[in-house]
């Protein structure tokens, strides 16, 4: 087991987050600005502190965290694959238009974004700050596109129109958004998001949106019904929903960029485990000789 820990220390270095020569008592995690406490301080023993259990906790809490990433990359683009496929059935489809929608953008966004933050995990590293910042502002235009669609499909039946979901929608409309977001509360490494996420986030929205404006009359389609003036009664009703669009994508980016505030409960609950941990072995200890002086005595 020794050489085991050994050879995981060795691996991943940065699991390790204190010196030998230091008993945590109770940890204090800060990192960019963020200050988060446990109960507890810091303090130094004389005898050196293992930290075999704990780099055995943290690496394998990566791990798991890591492959879950790559899961999600991996049936992000099987999903991807799957509705590229299902829409050429449709008298609408081509390439350009599928690429149109917002939807395959930021997923393919996700796709890249996600596997880079599994490789950064595995490798036992935090997030550097440019992640944090594409992964906040990818992460809200995924979600952000979830809602609108499940918008779109009930305004649609309001209606009286048909829209086939297949399950690569909901894939990537309803099931990875919300892994994805689980992750961004939980996952380890993920440090503090900038505010300025939530100006990239509206940019690119409205480019996309003015691009979607000068593209719809030349090729004579629109990915979504609120943007064609067919479908519409007037440019209020337009305005009405370019403004609700905004207001919700730029109100999720801001709640994610607010989570990033607070530590990863998976970090929080890491450090539990080595506090209870390092507390637990001089009880035993302490109980273990107190059961031999007695024994001693008789």
């Amino acid at each position: 087991m020794l050489s085991t820990s050994c050879l995981l220390a060795a691996c991943f270095p940065s699991a390790l987050r204190r010196e030998p020569s230091q008993r945590p008592f109770g940890l204090r995690c800060q990192r960019s600005g963020r200050a988060d406490f446990v109960d507890f301080h810091v303090r130094s023993s004389p005898e050196p502190y293992d930290t075999a259990a704990e780099v055995d906790s943290t690496v394998k809490l990566r791990v798991t965290f890591g492959a879950l990433r790559l899961l999600m990359a991996v049936v992000c683009l099987l999903a991807l694959i799957s509705r590229f496929l299902w829409g050429l059935g449709s008298a609408t489809f081509t390439p350009g238009n599928f690429f149109a929608y917002l939807t395959i953008q930021s997923s393919i966004l996700f796709l890249v974004v996600t596997v880079i933050a599994a490789i950064v995990t595995l490798r036992g590293m935090d997030d550097p700050p440019w992640l944090d910042l594409a992964r906040a502002t990818v992460l809200s235009c995924t979600v952000s596109c979830g809602v609108i669609f499940a918008l779109i499909v009930e305004q649609s039946g309001e209606r009286g129109f048909r829209i086939d979901v297949p399950w690569s929608d909901v894939v990537l409309h309803f099931v990875l958004p919300t892994v994805a977001v689980l992750d961004w509360i939980i996952g380890p490494g993920r440090g503090v998001a900038p505010w300025r996420s939530i100006a990239l986030v509206l940019v690119f929205m409205i480019g996309w949106g003015f691009v979607t404006l000068v593209r719809g009359p030349i090729v004579g389609w629109y990915p979504y019904f609120f943007l064609d003036p067919a479908q519409l009664a007037n440019t209020g009703q337009f305005l009405t929903y370019s403004t609700i669009a905004v207001l919700l994508f730029g109100g999720i980016s801001a709640a994610l960029v607010a989570a990033s505030r607070s530590t990863p409960l998976a970090e929080r609950w890491a450090t539990r485990w080595a506090v209870r941990a390092v507390l637990s072995t001089p009880r035993t200890e302490q109980a273990q000789s107190l059961r031999t002086g007695a024994g001693r005595r008789r």
